[in-house]
């Protein structure tokens, strides 16, 4: 046998072996077989003599599909996602009725995720990256409602996620904050350098959640309605409800993604409400307390007046700076702008978990609607009328 390296594979542009009976030739990647008669047409095309139009003549069958989905099974195992593509979309091409083929194309977005790349789908294309902090992993759901209309059984589907499930485990999967962010990437304007500090201002390596515990705690939804799969659900929820508990007790660092300047995601699978406060003074106030987070102002930086503001890592917070600050358990996060333009975030741990009430009391303000109060004796929020009762 030969190869004809002038002669590609219509499905995956790899070269065609051709046998010595010259009867037909075998695509040396995937598999595909092609007779003489479609040989000839080839080279008659690559000469220039004749224009061959419309689809090209294989052959076809059970056995050929069988190697191409052991071919596909034995390039995921090698991390080779990329090759394992071409063959999984040939597969749908040439079998579209076979729900293996969707199913390979669904499974192998996940192994992506798995393998710590960042994966967005658009309009059934993948846009392949190196994954890094702020980054949204998605598989590819579309191919899995195919696969699912295709497949007589269910119990094949669910069985892999089942075998996820279990090789997953039950603890929440973490990496180390510098291994989910990549720090080269500190001077560009859509993915700001974090500082992560504790209130002794102390650069922390925090933990955080690994890529495959992102997909599953913010954006496998879409999986699980597809699925209906209780096991599955009950699975998320329990994960949701540890990483949760992680962040109250300050193991963990919460994973903050953003998907435009103004809007940050920073809980999963759980109701609880995040408060965002667009008034650094309220936290001003509260972080006071923490005499080492204040630092004098220079009239070197351009102030007018003598006074101090807090430094929270590289963000500078004070009464007229424009920023944002948002809590969840033992965190703050502060953003900062500059020209309207998101310039840095930095991650504060406190000592304690904290609530809105905290920041409220810190303030003089009502501790369950944040309104002011008036009164002389017996003072009452202006906001929700409850006494005052701190």
């Amino acid at each position: 046998m030969s190869t004809f390296n002038a002669l590609r594979c219509d499905f995956c542009n790899g070269g065609l072996v051709i046998d010595d009976s010259r009867e037909f030739a075998v695509c040396e990647f995937c598999g595909t077989k092609y007779m003489a008669s479609t040989l000839r047409a080839k080279i008659q095309e690559f000469r220039g003599t004749v224009n061959v139009e419309g689809a090209v003549e294989t052959t076809t069958g059970d056995t050929e599909k069988e190697r191409l989905l052991k071919n596909a099974e034995t390039l995921i195992r090698l991390k080779k996602f990329d090759d394992a593509e071409k063959i999984i979309k040939s597969i749908t091409n040439q079998f579209p009725s076979d729900y293996r083929g969707w199913f390979f194309l669904y499974q192998l977005s996940l192994f992506r995720i798995k393998a710590g790349l960042n994966i967005s789908y658009y309009n059934g294309k993948y846009i392949p990256g190196k994954m890094y902090y702020g980054c949204i992993p998605e598989t590819d759901d579309i191919s899995l409602e195919s696969a699912i209309k295709l497949c007589s059984n269910a119990n094949l589907i669910n069985q892999f996620f089942l075998d996820l499930i279990k090789d997953y485990g039950l603890e929440l999967h973490t990496i180390y904050f510098r291994e989910a962010y990549d720090y080269d990437y500190d001077t560009e304007p859509v993915n700001p350098a974090f500082d992560i500090i504790d209130t002794n201002g102390v650069r922390l390596n925090a933990l955080t959640i690994d890529t495959l515990s992102i997909w599953l705690l913010f954006s496998s939804t879409k999986t699980s309605k597809i699925l209906k799969n209780h096991n599955f659900d009950s699975f998320r929820n329990k994960m949701g409800q540890m990483y949760f508990n992680k962040i109250c007790v300050g193991q963990i660092v919460p994973y903050v993604f953003h998907d435009n300047y103004d809007s940050w995601i920073l809980e999963p699978l759980t109701n609880r409400k995040i408060q965002a406060f667009s008034n650094p003074m309220l936290v001003f106030n509260f972080l006071k307390q923490f005499s080492s987070l204040i630092k004098p102002k220079s009239k070197k930086e351009g102030y007018l007046k003598e006074g101090y503001f807090i430094k929270i890592g590289g963000v500078s917070l004070e009464a007229n700076h424009y920023g944002e600050c948002i809590f969840y358990g033992r965190f703050i996060f502060v953003k900062d702008y500059y020209e309207n333009r998101l310039n840095h975030c930095a991650i504060l741990k406190l000592p304690k978990n904290i609530d809105n009430d905290d920041i409220y009391i810190a303030n003089n303000l009502c501790k369950h609607c944040g309104g002011t109060f008036k009164g002389v004796f017996s003072k009452t929020c202006t906001k929700c009328g409850r006494v005052k009762d701190y």
